[in-house]
């Protein structure tokens, strides 16, 4: 239940791309996205656009850095990483979540 409301929540933000997203962290650990920022928590920016712009990637180089740093809240060709496991990363897709080879992820 909660994959699918961070699914949904996720296609909302790619839908409206001018408003931000937010993913806070609880001092337990539980994340949650949020249209606002939560001044007590650890906050951090989704901005989808910001973020499509900082991943283009430019060459061969830049796809084998983002491979090599691949970590739990980066954007793929396939959806958000949401655990790596060395040679494999769990991606969040749109439908379901999936194992996915870490040499054919793409940013």
């Amino acid at each position: 239940m909660i994959n699918l409301i961070v699914s949904l929540l996720l296609i909302c933000a790619i839908s409206a791309a001018q408003a931000e997203i937010f993913k806070c962290v609880k001092p337990d650990g539980v994340a949650f996205f949020d249209d606002k920022k939560h001044p007590s928590l650890s906050c951090t920016s989704m901005n989808l656009e910001s973020d499509e712009k900082a991943l283009k990637p430019t060459g061969k180089s830049e796809i084998l850095r983002f491979r090599k740093n691949l970590k739990i809240g980066d954007r793929t060709q396939h959806g958000l990483v949401i655990e790596v496991r060395r040679p494999i990363a769990k991606i969040q897709t749109a439908f379901d979540e999936r194992w996915f080879r870490i040499d054919s992820l793409l940013p």
